[in-house]
């Protein structure tokens, strides 16, 4: 079975463009952005952990607790950090993943000091009128930023994005 984002991504989309235009054909009508914000919020994650599993950034990592070897996905904040172009602690590691796109998602999903979509939808932190226009047009803007990102196969078995 070959899996695209796409797939994911099309019900959240879908809905987000039934709204609008119930909105265009009758301007009275109040637009209900919650299920849309929901979906793509947790989304572009899962477009972040598949696009780094495609150029060869592991989605997990390994922890000691007492004897057993526990096997957890990484948090979003390690998983922002490790698509740097050039990751600090990984200096040989190249993505070609642009800056402004990574500090965007990390402004809008992560960060404490920014809007911080994804704890709050992921922990149902948000009141109904906090969910906004302005959450849905910022979040699609990230997904359409994340769409011009292909992959190309280099040498080797490895994988590399560029942004073309």
């Amino acid at each position: 079975v070959d899996v695209k984002p796409i797939d994911t991504l099309r019900p959240g989309l879908k809905r987000l463009f039934e709204e609008l235009d119930r909105f265009f054909a009758d301007n009275t009508y109040q637009c209900d952005f919650v299920t849309v914000t929901d979906s793509l919020t947790l989304k572009v994650e899962g477009l972040l952990r598949y696009f780094s599993e495609k150029i060869g950034i592991a989605t997990f990592k390994t922890r000691q607790k007492g004897s057993d070897k526990l096997v957890m996905e990484k948090l979003l904040d390690d998983l922002l950090a490790d698509i740097a172009h050039k990751p600090p602690l990984k200096p040989d590691q190249k993505t070609n993943f642009d800056e402004e796109d990574r500090i965007l998602i990390k402004y809008v999903l992560a960060e404490k000091a920014g809007l911080n979509l994804r704890n709050a939808v992921a922990h149902s932190l948000m009141d109904i009128f906090e969910y906004s226009f302005e959450h849905v047009v910022v979040l699609f803007c990230i997904i359409l930023k994340l769409s011009k990102y292909k992959f190309i196969e280099t040498k080797g078995d490895t994988n590399d994005s560029s942004s073309k």
